[in-house]
Formats: structure tokens, sequence, C-alpha cells
């Protein structure tokens, strides 16, 4: 029997060592520490960004950190990881307008055009257009006598037929210039005044008679108009006669009142003749 249990222990071999538990554990807490240092072996780097100036935090193997500024003490650590290529996209918009007098002009950036205010920009391309204004309506007249002279040139046919239709015979245009000398209530506008008159007269007898229309235009654009009827004694070297004033323009609206004239008759021809004189103007609105 002692020889069979010999002969198992040999078949058997030798025996198992103990199972060290404790050197286990000590080469799996030495594998830890060297991918501990693995990781830390390097830097890690963080960008901070403080009033406006990069920094450069460092933590190396011993658990330390340092903070340095960017661009200071050499190019600092270079970060493994790749760069963020992501670029913020930045949203387009249409050029404003100004809006302008008549329209609208493409400016650059945004800018307030006052009208009648320069662009503060250099080099703008806007357009100012002064603001509209407005002239106030000239006061109206309420009353005018004026005098002064007078001298003009008239020209007539006979036999016209536009004046035949009511009974006359000759057609007279006349065409003058009033000077101002005088004024006796209110004051004219500085300048002359310029008459002109169409009318178709008829001899009579020993009578002339006159009819038609006339008007006169004043210095300041306005026009006074109305009606002349008038006889004297044929043949005349010219004799006074009377215009009436029906209506007027600007500040002679609704205006009313006579022209006397004196005539005096030179360089006759036939068909034209110079008249001169003096006259006189009472005019009210």
């Amino acid at each position: 029997m002692s020889n069979l249990g010999d002969n198992l222990d040999k078949a058997a071999g030798p025996p198992e060592p103990a199972l060290d538990v404790a050197g286990l554990q000590n080469r799996a807490a030495g594998r830890a520490r060297t991918k501990r240092r693995a990781l830390a072996g390097g830097a890690v780097a963080a960008l901070l960004l403080v009033g406006g100036v990069a920094f450069t935090a460092i933590q190396g193997v011993d658990g330390g950190s340092q903070v340095v500024a960017a661009g200071e003490g050499g190019d600092g650590p270079t970060s493994t990881e790749a760069p963020d290529t992501t670029t913020a996209t930045t949203p387009t918009t249409e050029a404003p307008t100004t809006t302008i007098v008549g329209g609208t002009t493409p400016v650059g950036p945004t800018v307030t055009v006052d009208p009648g205010v320069e662009d503060p920009r250099d080099g703008s391309s806007t357009t100012v257009i002064p603001p509209a204004t407005t002239v106030p309506p000239a006061a109206g007249v309420d009353s005018l006598r004026v005098g002064g002279t007078y001298t003009g040139k008239e020209h007539y046919r006979l036999d016209a037929t536009e004046c035949r239709a009511s009974g006359n015979t000759m057609s007279h245009s006349l065409l003058s210039t009033l000077t101002v000398t005088a004024d006796y209530d209110g004051t004219a506008d500085p300048g002359t005044w310029t008459y002109k008159s169409d009318y178709c007269s008829r001899i009579v007898g020993d009578t002339w008679r006159g009819t038609g229309t006339f008007a006169i235009g004043l210095p300041g654009g306005e026009t006074l108009t109305g009606t002349v009827d008038d006889e004297t004694a044929y043949p005349t070297e010219g004799e006074p006669y009377t215009v009436k004033i029906t209506s007027g323009s600007g500040r002679y609206e609704g205006a009313t009142g006579v022209c006397q004239l004196t005539v005096h008759i030179s360089d006759k021809a036939f068909g034209s003749q110079t008249q001169s004189g003096d006259f006189k103007c009472e005019i009210s609105t």
C-alpha cells in the first residue's frame, strides 16, 4: 500500500504552490499607476480668456499647475487636440436704405439722413435734398392810387372783319409802357407797367367811338384787366379817356377801379401812330 501511495504521488507531480493574492494586488496597483502617469505625462492646456487676454493653464505630471499669458515666455504648449474649425456664420442682410424725397437711395451702414442735413459719412453717395419751403401768399392790396407818364404805339386797320359784327369799321391794337412817378395812396411795386389794349371803333359824323378790352401787367407778376368804352370829337389830336378795371390777379384779385389817360398823338402814318401822355389809376380790392 505504501508503494501504491508513493507511485500515485509521483504520477501527480509536485504540489501546486499557494495563490499569492498580495502579489496580484501589488501588480494591479502598479499597472494603474503606470496608466495614470501615461495620461498625465502629456500636459493638458486650457485657454482662459480674462479681460480679452488669452492665458494657458499647464498641469504637469506632479499635479501642479502654472498659468502664463499666451505669447509670453515662448510660444507656450501646443494642444494635441485638433482645433475647432467650426466657423460661426454671420447672417447677411441687404444694405439699408434711406428715404429721400423722391425715392430711396441705397447706402452703406445704417445712417439717418434728415432732409436738408449733410450726410456725416465721408464718401457718401446719398443725395440730400433740401426740405420743400412754402412761400406765404403776399398780402392783398386794399387800395392804390398812383400816377405817372406813358408812351406807346398804336396800329389800326380799316374794314376789319373782326369788328364788323359789332357794327364797327376799324380795329386797333395799342401797346404802351406806363412809368409810375407818384404814389397818392399805397405804394406801387417798383418797375414799369405794361398796358395792352385791343378795341374796335367807328366814326359817325363828327364823333369817334371805340369799345374793347385791356390788360395791365404789373412788376410783381399780377394783372389788372378791364374794358374800354369811350367817344370823342373827330378829328382830334387826342382827348383824355377813361378805362374801367373789372378784375385782377394775385394781390389784386377782385380789383376794381379806373385809369384816366391823356392823349397826345404824333408820328402819324396810315395804319399807325404814337400815343403819349399822363395817367392816373385808382384801384381797390
